[in-house]
């Protein structure tokens, strides 16, 4: 059996979905996690499974896991909270009540470029390659402001009270440049009708010489564009067209004990550049600008019109989210793209750990990091290796169910799609492994 276009390019984007690719959910200081279970249960491989239920259902789970300091020494109990970033709306629900009660949350949310915290070791030239950024940062932020309401922002608090909940902390928190010094934003009022945005650094010497001197200045554009509207992306769409929910528009951020923890995109690009791909690949595909997101905006747009093929697609995502082989069954392109995604994004995650817990003690007793389950493999063993912790419990949520029948399938005819689908995914991780093998044995040899 062989998958149509549609639905091998919603497997590559439901990699993604494993993997973790949310963009920017707003942030702001601390939060936590979910409790260990009262009785511990056997440790269970991986962060999802497919469950078959006696009614011929499938439900995807997503895995909550509990670590503690080995020994009984001191230290806040971690948990690994999976994510997939479109479910079933209960997924959510139950995930926000148990992520709300914790006194610490790191989560997922790639930064926009320009946005987060600037790197302590920028030298002066860094620094206004890092201000320059993080002003076009600001202007795409009034310049969104004024799509929504025909003029500009009179100011960028305004800017920041307009924002959504997804925003307004990441954006508060970008308003200084790379020394210190709060931004400038100022409206200019055109002869022939019209505004212009600027935003100004006043650079190094920290005054405000008009533009001139080493301020670092970037207008915006001298028309208003009313009535825009942005396209909420890839992910939201597949959510709609599934009939499940987007884990961004399902879950608030917002609350005072959930940290961001993640690269900004400008960041992930040079880390791609580093692994020697093109990440705007990756990016432009998430926004629907690609070829490829074009073609699956396309074939989303049909889904609801063909009864049975949502389904159809939903099955075949969880089916390919509950493998533990999906990940390394890419193209050579793709897993090195998810080296950058998984592993380079951990690093961040792990690092703001072990500040948490050199300089927040005792405060956080129950440190909950939420990302991608695909993540969190390789979180759970760098925990284990780097951190001295051991495993105390686990639960699994319920986060996609679908039924088969609805997509006209039978018991047999699911059982018989799912088995060729796992014997696609094993036979290419297999492939894509000995390719890898070919590959460091070719470059040993020509050392």
């Amino acid at each position: 059996m062989k998958l149509t276009n549609l639905q091998t390019a919603a497997a590559g984007l439901a990699l993604v979905l494993a993997g973790g690719m949310n963009f920017a959910v707003a942030s702001q200081p601390p939060a936590a996690a979910p409790a260990a279970a009262a009785e511990a249960p056997a440790h269970t491989p991986g962060y999802t499974r497919v469950v078959d239920k006696d009614d011929g259902s499938l439900t995807l789970e997503i895995a909550a896991k509990s670590f503690v300091p080995a020994g009984g020494k001191p230290g806040p109990t971690i948990h690994l909270v999976g994510a997939v970033h479109i479910a079933d709306k209960p997924f959510y629900t139950e995930l926000q009540s148990m992520l709300d009660a914790a006194d610490l949350v790191l989560f997922e949310g790639v930064k926009p470029p320009g946005a987060g915290a600037f790197d302590a070791t920028l030298d002066e030239e860094g620094k206004i390659k890092a201000t320059t950024s993080r002003l076009k940062f600001l202007l795409s932020v009034v310049e969104e402001d004024r799509s929504r309401s025909g003029k500009l922002p009179g100011s960028l608090q305004q800017a920041v009270d307009d924002a959504g909940k997804r925003w307004k902390t990441m954006i508060a928190s970008s308003l200084t440049d790379a020394w210190g010094h709060q931004i400038i934003y100022t409206v200019a009022e055109l002869e022939k009708g019209g505004q212009r945005a600027v935003v100004t650094s006043v650079g190094p010497n920290g005054q405000d010489d008009d533009g001139k001197g080493d301020d670092v200045r970037i207008e915006g554009k001298a028309a208003a564009k009313k009535g825009a509207s942005k396209d909420p992306g890839l992910q939201a769409k597949m959510a709609d067209a599934l009939g499940l929910t987007f884990q961004l528009d399902a879950m608030d951020s917002s609350k005072p004990n959930w940290r961001s923890s993640d690269m900004s995109v400008d960041q992930m690009q040079a880390a791609f550049e580093a692994a020697g791909v093109e990440g705007n690949q990756l990016f432009s595909m998430l926004e629907g600008s690609s070829l490829t997101g074009k073609l699956v905006n396309m074939g989303l747009g049909l889904v609801k019109s063909i009864p049975g093929l949502a389904d159809t697609l939903k099955l075949t995502m969880v089916e390919l989210l509950g493998s533990p082989d999906a990940l390394a069954a890419g193209p050579a392109n793709m897993k090195k793209m998810m080296d950058v995604i998984l592993k380079d994004r951990n690093d961040v995650v792990l690092k703001d750990l072990r500040a948490v817990i050199d300089t927040e003690q005792p405060a956080r007793k129950e440190v909950s990091i939420f990302y991608g389950a695909g993540h969190l493999a390789d979180m759970e063993e760098k925990l284990k290796k780097d951190f001295g912790y051991t495993f105390a419990g686990e639960q699994w949520l319920p986060a996609i169910t679908v039924d088969p029948k609805a997509a006209g399938m039978t018991p047999a005819q699911s059982k018989k799609m799912r088995e060729t689908m796992r014997k696609q995914i094993e036979s290419q991780a297999a492939a894509a492994e000995k390719a890898e093998k070919a590959k460091q044995k070719g470059d040993e040899g020509a050392k």
